[in-house]
């Protein structure tokens, strides 16, 4: 072999080294140099989203999943049921610790708007009709966002309502 051939060689290894290096720089990066954005614990982001069943009593929003207490004064928020079949809604009142404000729109609040909206004074009590939504400080300073999704009698009689509830982290 010749030195214009190892030469010719030599040029094409260089060509195909300045390609992959190029790709190398323009790939995303993998995993561990992703932004910290949406990965769990950090403020902003939903620390627990789902569907629950409640019906005259208590509800706890800080911890996972929230917990319906047996002691009005601990938890968060108290969901009266009692009217739900005639009115076709949830009768919402804060603890002594937490605030909520109904949202007034149509279309699911932001994180932001219901940080806004929980900046008034709270409310009382608030009646929030299925399909509408409600903001939620909760006593950690969570904010907290519920839809009613419907409401129902039970077996035995008595009304409950199925809550569409996001919290988020503080």
């Amino acid at each position: 072999m010749t030195a214009h051939w190892w030469t010719g060689v030599g040029g094409v290894v260089g060509v195909l080294g300045l390609f992959v290096g190029v790709l190398a720089w323009l790939a995303p990066a993998g995993d561990d140099e992703a932004p910290a954005v949406g990965k769990a614990g950090q403020q902003g982001q939903e620390r627990w989203s789902s569907v629950k069943s409640l019906g005259n009593a208590p509800l706890d929003l800080d911890p996972v999943p929230p917990t319906t207490d047996t002691d009005r004064a601990s938890g968060d928020v108290w969901v009266d049921t009692t009217e739900a079949l005639t009115t076709d809604s949830a009768l919402v009142s804060p603890s002594e610790l937490s605030g909520v404000r109904k949202w007034r729109l149509t279309d699911a609040p932001s994180l932001d708007s219901c940080r806004s909206e929980l900046r008034r004074p709270g409310e009382d009590e608030v009646s929030v009709k299925y399909g509408h939504f409600l903001c939620v400080r909760t006593s950690e300073d969570r904010v907290a966002v519920i839809a009613v999704d419907s409401v129902y009698q039970d077996d035995s009689g008595a009304a409950g309502s199925q809550l569409a509830i996001t919290v988020y982290e503080k």
